[in-house]
């Protein structure tokens, strides 16, 4: 037995490794619950809404859903068909982008988007206008972090594809027309220019008479 002297020293000891042990305990108590938590714990809820329904200012009626790829690049397919016509009349086009270089994404995604499906409601046709749809939220943002006109179906054409197409049938008719004049003055300087038909019919016809 602990001699008189080491009681106390005994007793402070074991005081010591209590207020130690009893911590340590505690922890290694807890870690388990903690894990468990972890593992039924809801996956954290994406930014980006899944779809939705809007109406155009003409009056039709639309779907859209988005997705999104690995790199971060979110896709906007909208599908719309046009009331009153017989048969339905339907289009659809895709937007894509990468909101998440604004800055004020992470934030306000709700915000962005809900800005995002108002221009597309002040639209007559979904799909017409402006390619690229820029947000009061990320105005300043880089030109990425916009969604922009990235496919159209139910027309052959966009405008600006067929203004495209209307400038390189210029640019390609400008040489033609170009050459065919040079043809035209190198045969005509050169005296090689041929007769008319009509004139080559009446010759014919004043050299029968004189025979």
């Amino acid at each position: 037995m602990p001699s008189a002297a080491m009681r106390p020293f005994c007793s402070q000891l074991f005081v010591n490794l209590t207020l130690i042990l009893i911590p340590v305990l505690l922890l290694l108590s807890l870690a388990p619950l903690a894990e468990a938590r972890k593992k039924t714990a809801p996956a954290p809820k994406s930014a980006v809404p899944g779809s939705g329904e809007l109406s155009t200012k003409a009056g039709h009626s639309c779907t859209w859903a988005t997705s999104e790829a690995s790199d971060g690049t979110v896709s906007l397919q909208v599908s719309c068909s046009i009331p009153g016509e017989v048969p339905v009349q339907t289009y659809e086009c895709r937007f894509a982008g990468k909101p998440d270089q604004c800055p004020a994404y992470a934030d306000k995604a709700n915000q962005y988007w809900k800005q995002v499906v108002g221009k597309l409601r002040k639209r007559s046709n979904v799909c017409e206008g402006e390619k690229v749809l820029k947000t009061r939220l990320c105005k300043k943002a880089p030109s990425a972090a916009h969604v922009r006109l990235a496919e159209r179906s139910g027309e052959d054409k966009t405008k600006e594809e067929e203004e495209e197409e209307e400038e390189k049938d210029k640019e390609t008719a400008v040489p033609v027309a170009k050459e065919t004049e040079v043809t035209a003055r190198r045969m005509e300087s050169e005296g090689k220019q041929e007769p008319l038909l009509g004139a080559r019919v009446g010759d014919g016809a004043d050299s029968e008479e004189h025979t």
